[in-house]
């Protein structure tokens, strides 16, 4: 494994930890007054679920980050799927990176 995919994989895990860690503010934040319908409290990170659906890409290496199970007020079940892309300096093609 070369220095940058080392590198690569370590700042892909420090992300994924950081939706686990600030699930609910993150949510908060991105979804505002809408996340009183959700519970918040108790998100189910399904990492091994979401190794196994994940869809081949042209770039191996991109993958999303996060699926979460977790339930709305009226105890329905509700998927969340996170791709958080992080870039680190310029790439003219960023926007359509698939």
């Amino acid at each position: 494994m070369t220095t940058v995919r080392f590198n690569r994989l370590r700042k892909d895990q420090f992300w994924k930890s950081a939706i686990e860690r600030f699930f609910k503010p993150m949510m908060e934040y991105i979804y505002g007054d809408k996340v009183k319908h959700y519970d918040l409290d108790n998100p189910e990170f399904l990492d091994k679920e979401m190794a196994s659906i994940r869809p081949e890409s042209e770039t191996k290496d991109r993958v999303a980050d996060k699926l979460v199970r977790m339930t709305d007020t009226q105890g329905r079940e509700i998927w969340v799927l996170f791709h958080i892309e992080v870039q680190g300096k310029s790439d003219p093609e960023f926007d359509i990176r698939t």
